[in-house]
């Protein structure tokens, strides 16, 4: 166990960065909701970025998983395998799959979280930005937001958590992965990390980002 909380893994994430020499003027963080922008207002607070918050979910079409973004796009993967492979970029859902019930449940939740949150504007995309989460497992959350982000107009965008499986790469594309440590295990569950993995309240990723978003 190497973090109290997500504020803590937060702040030990960003010691690791600072330690490591990384340059990080002119970015902007974007914490994956919700527990993203909890460790991200550590990194956010410790290198005084600009915060914001980006929500996405999931769901399952015939054997593929869509992840959603708030802007009406979504990537596919249909692989059997973690991470990277299987993956289709970023794309304008089409007519088909946006009607589907599945998805649009999906929509929905995606786009009441990130309105609660008061989620970054697609046309407010900085071009550096650095996307933080609490947990990476398959990764595909996050390689999901880096693709969407991307397809919106970042151009430099690092991945920053707290705790990475084994198998995950140092770089995704030419995105740089920062971490705290390098699980030793292929297989965990992030919380095993956490003394307190609690899901993280609506409120709180309110005021992380009230207080720190420019």
């Amino acid at each position: 166990m190497f973090f109290e909380n997500r504020q803590d893994a937060g702040r030990k994430l960003a010691e690791r960065i600072k330690q490591a020499g990384i340059w990080l003027d002119g970015f902007s963080v974007i914490g994956i909701a919700r527990g993203g922008v909890i460790v991200g207002q550590g990194v956010s607070q410790t290198f005084s970025l600009p915060l914001h918050s980006f929500s996405t979910d999931d769901c399952s079409v015939d054997g593929k998983t869509i992840f959603i973004s708030p802007f009406g796009t979504a990537t596919i993967w249909d692989g059997k395998r973690k991470g990277m492979f299987g993956r289709q970029f970023v794309s304008e859902l089409t007519e088909e799959l946006s009607k589907h019930e599945e998805v649009v449940a999906c929509k929905s939740r995606v786009s009441a979280q990130h309105l609660l949150y008061g989620g970054i504007n697609q046309t407010e995309i900085p071009e550096s930005v650095i996307i933080c989460d609490d947990g990476l497992v398959s990764g595909r959350s996050m390689i999901s937001v880096m693709d969407t982000l991307r397809h919106a107009g970042a151009k430099n965008i690092l991945l920053a958590v707290p705790v990475i499986p084994a198998w995950f790469p140092d770089e995704i594309e030419g995105s740089k992965v920062l971490m705290y440590r390098r699980s030793r295990s292929s297989n965990f569950a992030t919380g095993i990390f956490y003394f307190n993995f609690d899901d993280t309240p609506d409120q709180d990723v309110i005021e992380a980002v009230g207080a720190l978003t420019v």
